[in-house]
């Protein structure tokens, strides 16, 4: 993979999204490597096809925005995400991982399974925790809660239905 994804509006036959996947952030093995290409292993769009998320060759995550990147293009504004949005980790993100007699995956500071342990402070692939301000967005945000298939069905329709009607009125 060469660290390039393309989006394209099958419909409209044309890309409306490029992102180059270069080691700007987040932890990376050799400094030598840092703002090299890296390349993209797997890919999945949500349910609703708005976001896509892609995993890559150093172990991060990049989630797009369908929409916004739709709005990009048609020059409509799209609010900036906050810098710090920019990297997350928990501080156990890099804790030792061992197996237990039976297989288990285990956490060596917790002694639990990865996915059953405390989550630890957010910071920076450096281990810096993040300003309080940004600890406390997060204690506001409710979720992520499981969709009902009704409502992620709505919300396609819905969406369907927009792209529809600014297809015809020629946006």
């Amino acid at each position: 993979s060469d660290g390039i994804v393309n989006v394209w509006d099958l419909e409209r036959g044309h890309c409306f999204c490029t992102h180059s996947n270069k080691l700007t952030h987040g932890p990376i093995a050799e400094t030598s490597s840092r703002g090299k290409q890296c390349g993209y292993l797997q890919g999945q769009f949500s349910p609703d096809g708005l976001t896509l998320v892609l995993t890559d060759e150093n172990g991060r995550v990049s989630i797009f925005d369908t929409l916004a990147a739709a709005a990009d293009v048609r020059n409509e504004s799209v609010p900036a995400l906050p810098s710090w949005m920019i990297e997350q980790y928990f501080a156990n993100d890099y804790y030792d991982l061992f197996y237990d007699s039976n297989g288990y995956c285990i956490e060596r500071g917790s002694e639990q399974p990865p996915h059953l342990a405390p989550t630890g402070v957010r910071c920076t692939h450096e281990g810096v925790s993040y300003s309080e301000e940004v600890r406390n967005t997060y204690l506001d945000i409710e979720g992520p809660s499981p969709i009902s298939e009704d409502v992620v069905r709505w919300n396609r329709d819905d969406i369907r239905a927009q792209s529809a009607s600014i297809r015809k009125d020629g946006g």
